[in-house]
């Protein structure tokens, strides 16, 4: 009977449990990756793509030991990440540094900002989220680093939610052009954008990302091209290829 892998990552371990269609659970097993913190700066929170990967490959190797199941049978994966967890890649969809976590409070100022000048718009994305722009989201996020790491706009081309990450990487997306946007993205990013996007005098108030080329601009990579609802299939696992280490 078919089984399935499902996939939780948390604030600091992954867990892999694996289900059968008339059983149910009949394994989990979980690998630990670090969360880096910096005692003199309580706000930051950031974690390794590459570490929470290989997490993945201890976790699922575990469970396929315990449940003496091979990973043939595995017929299907489902992905459930922290929300609010934002990383930027560049060309290949690879990583450019590690993910703001849901707890990185670093985009207090830029949030505040984002709030300020949504509001001095017009904007009326921002009363769908009760009047005020998150220091945990998205925009707020990508737009402290952009501003700490000016040597990288260059290399830039988007930023990804957690989950979606996680996905394009098992699949083997290498592109905007091929990702499937979760629905918190789509909520978070894709209507923020689209509502922004046809403010002019927004973009130009901050000119911190307006200056980007077309290709990295608010409203053009950020808008996802397509949406995965639950029933949908994101992708397909590309093989061993697509995760560093993984055979």
């Amino acid at each position: 009977m078919p089984l399935v892998a499902g996939v939780d990552f948390g604030t600091l371990s992954v867990r892999v449990t694996l289900v059968h269609s008339e059983k149910g659970p009949i394994g989990t097993a979980s690998a630990d990756y670090p969360l880096n913190r910096r005692r003199e700066d309580p706000d930051f929170a950031t974690q390794s793509h590459y570490e929470q990967m290989d997490a993945l490959i201890r976790a699922t190797r575990a469970v396929l030991e315990l449940t003496g199941v091979g990973g043939g049978e595995v017929v299907a994966l489902a992905l459930d990440t922290t929300g609010s967890s934002v990383i930027p890649v560049g060309e290949n969809l690879e990583p450019l540094d590690d993910y703001y976590l849901w707890c990185d409070h670093r985009a207090k100022e830029e949030a505040e900002e984002i709030t300020e000048k949504a509001h001095a718009a017009g904007l009326e994305a921002i009363d769908w989220c009760g009047g005020v722009y998150s220091h945990e989201w998205g925009f707020a996020k990508l737009l402290h680093w952009l501003r700490h790491n000016p040597s990288k706009r260059s290399q830039f081309v988007t930023a990804l939610e957690h989950c979606d990450m996680v996905a394009a990487t098992l699949s083997g997306v290498k592109s905007v052009a091929g990702l499937n946007s979760s629905s918190p993205s789509i909520l978070c990013l894709r209507e923020f954008v689209k509502n922004w996007g046809a403010n002019s005098s927004l973009q130009i108030t901050l000119p911190d990302i307006s200056h980007l080329n077309g290709q990295a601009r608010w409203g053009c990579t950020l808008a996802y091209p397509s949406r995965s609802a639950p029933s949908m299939r994101t992708g397909t696992l590309s093989g061993p290829t697509s995760v560093r280490g993984m055979s």
